[in-house]
């Protein structure tokens, strides 16, 4: 049955749409990623020079008791670099919720023409093919 769905093209032609929404999608989020990926290393560079100068200047930071300022200062820059950590995994859940839906129609899709097309002796094999699809 699944087999008579795709070789008569109907699925075909369903892909079609699918094949495109995946691949406005994934064109979207590539663009946003690679930003935020700059955003997120622009942001890690100043933790590491931080840290740096905190150990070479350790004696100077303790004999005029900067401790405190220095220690605020390297909070203040992991939470900027969290900020964008935290975009970059939201942008991650977003592409997985948008290709998760995308997949969920092609098995609709494919459900639909199983339906439109389907004979009795062919429904164990289009129970199969469903299961296997996603």
């Amino acid at each position: 049955m699944l087999a008579a769905v795709v070789t008569d093209g109907l699925l075909g032609i369903a892909l079609v749409p699918v094949l495109g929404m995946y691949y406005i999608i994934l064109q979207y989020y590539r663009h946003c990623s690679r930003e935020l990926k700059r955003i997120e290393s622009v942001t890690k560079s100043p933790i590491f020079s931080h840290f740096a100068e905190s150990l070479n200047g350790l004696e100077s930071l303790r004999a005029y008791e900067y401790q405190a300022t220095f220690m605020q200062q390297h909070v203040l820059d992991l939470d900027t670099n969290h900020r964008a950590f935290f975009l970059s995994n939201g942008a991650n859940r977003w592409l997985s919720m948008r290709l998760e839906l995308v997949g969920g129609t092609l098995t609709l899709m494919t459900s639909i023409l199983l339906i439109l097309t389907r004979t009795k002796e062919e429904a164990a094999i289009a129970g199969t093919g469903l299961t296997h699809l996603y």
